[in-house]
């Protein structure tokens, strides 16, 4: 397998985690109220920041994952699935004593999901004890003061459920503490975060190096289903750089103070190659989120992001290739591999300036209406 990779820097990977078991059935086979035989699935680790760590390891980066893991069976199932990643990429990888939760209250459980496709349906059912949010409050207070900010290159901010219940109590936490010193800060919000809305937000996206949600998921933020994408650009124009998700048409992104708008096409990967799309915006966090750590400044103009995006969307693009969104995790050669197998599928990223662009956000706007 090689050497080891030697490696300097580190991420801090905040959010969700869960075991996670997905059911597939089409819409043809299923009937309401009837038993239905299923092919068996491979239970493993999930969770939009596991997805991210495993991504983030396979790769070769050196991550902490503050997450809600507790030392049971879906526990040791998760941390399974990062030392698989870890392996993949050749990294000397080792969940700590310290890392796991320590349950405060009677029957707290780590979180088992199963997830329920049919068709294009996704229905998504989470088992957890009560009590375990209050429990991640206290695990994440320990477990930060032992990271000073100035050694952490990145920090990567999924899903954290607790802050439905803590009212975002720890993502503002991890905002203020990381954001005084030159670390970049990745939000790649789940619903708990997102729902509270744009004007909860708004004073700490400018401590925000990159604030990445789908179009639908940007739409809930402003408690605005039909919101115009050029209308949510303006918006963070002056508050931070974005990027909006837009599934197989790739991602459109606007750094803070400029007004070109960044569109970074997906590659055009036929149906055959597609398996799975589920963690497509994950891995491309992970990737944006891998190349700011690289960086010993955060990037100020067009160009230089255009290179980050590229990455991204190679990420993206391979994770969609490959079932699950912690399985399949590639690492550094992997990425080479299919980065050249697949060179006349990519499109690359396009800078164009806001009046160019807006004839393409328009049509973006009558996809997605």
């Amino acid at each position: 397998m090689g050497k080891p990779q030697k490696q300097n820097k580190l991420v801090l990977v905040i959010g969700g985690a869960n075991g996670e078991r997905v059911l597939t059935i089409s819409p043809n086979e299923y009937k309401p109220g009837r038993k239905h035989v299923l092919t068996p699935s491979q239970t493993v680790g999930g969770g939009s920041s596991i997805n991210h760590a495993c991504r983030l390891l396979a790769y070769g980066i050196d991550v902490v994952p503050i997450v809600p893991v507790i030392d049971d069976h879906t526990g040791k199932l998760i941390v399974r699935t990062l030392e698989n990643a870890a392996e993949n990429g050749r990294m000397a990888f080792q969940f700590k004593r310290e890392w796991f939760l320590k349950p405060q209250g009677e029957n707290e459980k780590t979180q088992f999901t199963t997830i329920l496709n049919i068709g294009d349906d996704r229905n998504v059912f989470s088992e957890t004890g009560p009590g375990l949010a209050k429990s991640f409050s206290s695990h994440f207070t320990r477990l930060i003061s032992r990271y000073k900010p100035e050694s952490v290159s990145a920090v990567l901010i999924g899903h954290v459920y607790a802050d439905r219940e803590l009212k975002c109590d720890i993502t503002r936490r991890i905002i203020e503490t990381f954001s005084a010193t030159n670390c970049k800060i990745v939000a790649n919000f789940g619903s708990s975060q997102y729902e509270a809305g744009h004007l909860a937000w708004e004073s700490s996206l400018p401590n925000i190096t990159c604030f990445q949600l789908d179009l639908v998921e940007m739409r809930r933020f402003f408690d605005d289903p039909a919101m115009k994408v050029k209308d949510i650009l303006n918006w963070f124009r002056d508050r931070c750089n974005v990027v909006i998700t837009l599934e197989r048409m790739g991602a459109i992104a606007q750094l803070r103070g400029e007004s070109d708008i960044i569109f970074v096409w997906p590659y055009q990967l036929p149906q055959n190659m597609i398996v799975d799309t589920t963690g497509a915006g994950d891995a491309f966090a992970a990737g944006v989120t891998s190349a700011l750590a690289d960086k010993t400044r955060v990037p100020r103009n067009n160009n230089r992001w255009q290179q980050i995006f590229e990455r991204a969307a190679l990420w993206a693009a391979y994770a969609c290739c490959h079932s699950g969104g912690t399985i399949d995790c590639p690492n550094q050669n992997d990425l080479r591999i299919f980065k050249t197998r697949n060179s006349y599928l990519a499109h690359g990223v396009d800078i164009f300036d806001v009046n160019m662009g807006e004839r393409v956000l328009r049509l973006i706007d009558r996809v997605y209406s």
